[in-house]
């Protein structure tokens, strides 16, 4: 039976109270193990930590204090999380916790992160990011671990209560609300694009505006995903960054995967710069009927035939608005944003755009776009009273 038992520190004269707690032969050692706890100003705070910790052991939840940090304990976990993910979801949570999760958690001893920290950090991340609850699960995963190797006896991030208010794309980026282009504006971008540049930055610009594709979505593209047919595009890669590399991926979701249809204009745009592209390689006598023949490459007469630089279409709006200042700056990704606005305002609902766009939930649709279907709902209405003129 545990005795509590009482030190007198002869230095400063006070009592404190202590116990040995014998709790078997430790299986790693080979060695009685033995759990102390000094330091209790009382013999009833002394009885109550014995009495916890009895409870915790028969429970099973019991944990050895350590000062291993949470950065142990994430390289701990790392390990076994990495062979259960694609390349390029690993490259992107590695980044999330680089970015976000170390610099807040890193330093911390595991057993010394509180609820209240925990529920202080993501509040904070709230305000900041749109993705706090994709950071509060990375912590949250990394605990677990560290419960489950017995570091600490409970994971707090369990316990947080998720914000219900936190900052949408459109206030914390301006993402939406000006990253896009009207028909007009739209119109100006490809008359300019159409005199300065050849027909394979044309076509690439009809894809990413006509049919909403990501920018890996599009230089990722081979001429086997098009079928003039049926005037379709069938979306099943991605072109990413992985390790500072440019690398061929997997979609980035399984909604990703998807076949869309095609608009006469761009069909036929497409179909010309496949032949003029096929022209190109014969001369150089580079195979251009390949099933994996990239509908938007680079090339050279050494016989280098490769998909576009994820960088290059960046620098063809760059070009485009110094040769036409009065065009509106707008990102790579806005010309998604500009498929998605001419969808709503065509009339188009939520899981139209949802599967245009590819999605992995109607409610990520609806966070970004869901203010223009009220602005489509407010210009309905001004239609109407101007059809009726009275």
């Amino acid at each position: 039976m545990t005795k509590i038992k009482v030190y007198l520190e002869k230095k400063t004269g006070r009592t404190t109270y202590w116990f040995s707690h014998y709790n078997g032969i430790d299986p790693t050692t080979g060695k009685r193990d033995i759990i102390t706890r000094r330091g209790f100003d009382t013999e009833a705070d002394a009885e109550f930590e014995l009495a916890k910790l009895k409870l915790e052991l028969s429970k099973g939840t019991y944990s050895k204090k350590t000062t291993v940090t949470f950065l142990e304990v994430f390289e701990e976990w790392k390990i076994g999380y990495q062979n259960t993910v694609r390349p390029v979801t690993l490259d992107r949570t590695m980044q999330q916790f680089e970015k976000y999760v170390l610099p807040a958690f890193g330093a911390k001893p595991i057993d010394s992160i509180s609820l209240g920290y925990c529920q202080q950090v993501v509040n904070d991340w709230s305000t900041h990011y749109t993705n706090f609850k994709v950071l509060k699960s990375c912590v949250q995963r990394v605990l677990d671990h560290a419960v489950r190797l017995k570091y600490t006896s409970d994971s707090p991030m369990r316990y947080v209560q998720m914000p219900r208010k936190n900052v949408s794309k459109a206030e914390l980026l301006g993402e939406v609300a000006h990253n896009f282009y009207d028909t007009n504006e739209l119109q100006t971008f490809f008359d300019t694009l159409t005199k300065n540049f050849g027909l394979k930055e044309v076509a690439l610009f009809r894809v990413l505006a006509f049919a909403g594709l990501r920018k890996g979505e599009a230089i990722a593209l081979n001429w086997s995903d098009i079928d003039f047919e049926q005037k379709t595009l069938s979306v099943k890669r991605n072109m990413t960054y992985l390790n500072g590399k440019q690398e061929l991926s997997e979609a980035k979701t399984k909604k990703s995967v998807r076949t869309l249809s095609l608009d006469d204009g761009t069909v036929s745009i497409l179909k010309k710069w496949k032949n003029f592209q096929a022209q190109e390689l014969l001369q150089l006598g580079i195979n251009h009927s390949k099933s994996t023949q990239p509908v938007f490459n680079r090339f050279s007469k050494y016989g280098f035939n490769e998909p576009l630089y994820m960088k290059y279409p960046d620098t063809v709006v760059e070009k485009v608005l110094n040769l036409n200042p009065q065009l509106k700056k707008i990102s790579i990704h806005g010309f998604r944003h500009t498929h998605a606005s001419i969808l709503i305002e065509g009339g188009a609902n939520m899981k139209e755009v949802q599967e245009r766009l590819g999605h992995s939930n109607i409610q990520t649709t609806m966070d970004i776009y869901g203010h223009m279907t009220q602005k489509a709902r407010e210009n309905t209405a001004e239609k109407f009273a101007k059809q009726v003129n009275f």
